[in-house]
């Protein structure tokens, strides 16, 4: 059996991820929230998913890092979450919202940017 038929316990599956990152240990993911797009590209530190897209095209991508600090590219905490334009120019000078080694207060931050600090407005 080849590593993309066998999904880990307790996390979706991400092929991507896994053909993008082969040595990121699938048993240290966190539980990733349905409808999250798998953007993995392996000229990335990091594997990294869509999470939302606003009207304007703007989106918000986290990244995900190794568990083990020696592994990461950069001296970064494990979970960061930032703002992107449609053609992925980061909105931010690529300073993340939210950096953490905390999984839930990285799902409590994406979800107060998404839904209280920059919401999709109607424009009338």
């Amino acid at each position: 059996m080849n590593r993309s038929d066998n999904p880990t316990s307790g996390t979706q599956f991400f092929p991507r991820l896994v053909d993008e990152f082969p040595d990121m240990p699938l048993d240290s993911l966190p539980e990733i929230p349905a409808g999250w797009e798998d953007m993995s590209w392996h000229n990335d530190v990091s594997p990294s998913f869509l999470v939302h897209t606003r009207a304007d095209g703007a989106y918000v991508r986290v990244w995900i890092d190794y568990p083990d600090e020696a592994d990461r590219e950069l001296s970064t905490k494990r979970y960061t979450a930032s703002w992107y334009d449609a053609e992925g120019n980061s909105l931010s000078e690529w300073v993340p919202f939210v950096e953490t080694d905390d999984w839930p207060t990285l799902l409590a931050a994406v979800t107060d940017e998404i839904y209280t600090r920059r919401p999709i407005r109607d424009e009338h």
